[in-house]
């Protein structure tokens, strides 16, 4: 992903038109359509506006996917996450955990037989969810 797009994510995720964007930063909407097009380098202090507005990191907003690990489109993906309501969260976090479990029972399965009957026999892996809190 380039700057265009991730700006452009970032400013719907946040429910924000280009205008509302310009109110916000300052940056005519011009120049924002044409950054979210690619069609123009911003200064850094453009960088700055659009990071304060938006309350991401650099490393969101600059991340080129193609250029970087997995690890770091992961950081920049949970920094999405956590903007949403917690109802969201608690809902990413249950598949999250879920899947990982998966992963646990297929890689005992396919890896270390010997682990299989103490994994399907020993206690269930709890949840790392709290108790639902209605904030």
């Amino acid at each position: 992903m380039s700057l265009g797009s991730n700006l452009k994510r970032m400013r719907k995720d946040a429910g924000l038109s280009q205008e509302q964007l310009s109110n916000k930063t300052g940056i005519r909407v011009a120049h924002i359509s044409k950054l979210e097009g690619d069609k123009s380098d911003p200064k850094l202090s453009t960088i700055y506006k659009l990071i304060d507005s938006l309350e991401c990191s650099a490393d969101s907003l600059l991340i080129d996917k193609n250029k970087v690990g997995l690890d770091t489109i992961l950081k920049a993906t949970i920094e999405r996450v956590e903007k949403l309501p917690n109802a969201n969260k608690r809902t990413i976090i249950d598949v999250i955990h879920h899947y990982c479990q998966s992963v646990g029972a297929t890689l005992a399965l396919t890896e270390n037989k010997t682990w299989v009957k103490e994994f399907m026999l020993g206690p269930a892996v709890e949840n790392p969810l709290p108790e639902k809190d209605e904030s």
